[in-house]
C-alpha cells in the first residue's frame, strides 16, 4: 500500500497474511531518483515494493544492477553505429534501405542469416549487416533483382 506523504518520499507499507489471520508488516521508505517528479516517486515506488517484498518473505530478487546492462548496450550499439558509419562513407539512403528491407524480408522473412547469404552471393564477399553497403552497391542490387522479376 503507498501510504500518503508530503515529504517528498515513496512511503510503502507491506504487508504478508497467512490463512491462520496471523500478519507481518513493515513499512519502507525510498527517495525520489534524480529524475523527481512523477517519474522519480514512480521509481521510488518501484523500488519499494520490490524490496519490501524481498525482505518481508526472506528472498532476494533478481539481481539489480540499476539499468546499467541496458546502458551498455544502448552505449554498445551506439558506438557500433558510429564505426559502420565511418567503414562507410556512402551509405545507402533511407529509400534504398526501405526497398532492400521491403525486397529481403518478402523473399527471407525474418531470417537474417538468409538475406546476408543472399548479400553475399551476390557481392562476393562476407556481408554481416546491410549497413555496410554503400549507395552504389544497394543500387546496383535492387536494379539487379528488379531485373529478374524479384523486386516489385
Amino acid at each position: 500500500v503507498m501510504l500518503p506523504r508530503d515529504d517528498g518520499k515513496a512511503h510503502v507499507r507491506t504487508t504478508l497474511l497467512h490463512e491462520s489471520g496471523q500478519w507481518i508488516a513493515g513499512e519502507c521508505v525510498m527517495p525520489c531518483d534524480k529524475q523527481g517528479g512523477i517519474q522519480g516517486m514512480g521509481s521510488a515506488i518501484t523500488y519499494a515494493r520490490r524490496y519490501s517484498l524481498s525482505a518481508i518473505v526472506g528472498v532476494v530478487s533478481e539481481v539489480d544492477d540499476d539499468a546499467e546492462a541496458a546502458t551498455n548496450r544502448r552505449d554498445a550499439a551506439q558506438r557500433q553505429r558510429q564505426q559502420a558509419r565511418a567503414a562507410n562513407p556512402n551509405p545507402m539512403s533511407e529509400a534504398q534501405s526501405k526497398a532492400l528491407m521491403a525486397y529481403l524480408n518478402k523473399r527471407h522473412g525474418n531470417d537474417r542469416e538468409a538475406y546476408c547469404r543472399e548479400l553475399s552471393d551476390f557481392f562476393g564477399r562476407i556481408i554481416k549487416s546491410s549497413r555496410e553497403l554503400t549507395k552504389t552497391e544497394v543500387g546496383d542490387f535492387l536494379n539487379a533483382v528488379a531485373g529478374e522479376g524479384h523486386a516489385q
